[in-house]
């Protein structure tokens, strides 16, 4: 495969190397509480779109720019080793 190059100069592999790091997903959100359940319907991964594919997170608001995510459960099963995510908003 031979690579293209676009008008920015930059080579599709280079293009591709920097979209591979790069995760996405799309669906619906339900709150209860202070838990949180994605629901995923389109992904950048073809495997995350599996039906019934969700996500819960506990959630905890700090100050009016920061949230706190804790891994729950997916539909596999309970978070065996629960990450926490910090989420700020920057203006």
């Amino acid at each position: 495969m031979t690579s293209q190059k676009n008008s920015d100069n930059k080579t599709d592999k280079l293009i591709a190397d920097a979209f591979g790091p790069f995760t996405a997903n799309a669906g619906s959100y339900e709150i209860k509480g202070n838990e949180v359940t994605n629901k995923i319907m389109v992904a950048k991964n073809p495997a995350t779109m599996k039906a019934g594919r969700f996500q819960t997170y506990t959630f905890r608001l700090e100050g009016k720019d920061t949230v706190w995510l804790t891994q729950k459960a997916t539909d596999e099963g309970p978070a065996q080793n629960p990450a926490t995510i910090k989420l700020r908003r920057i203006e």
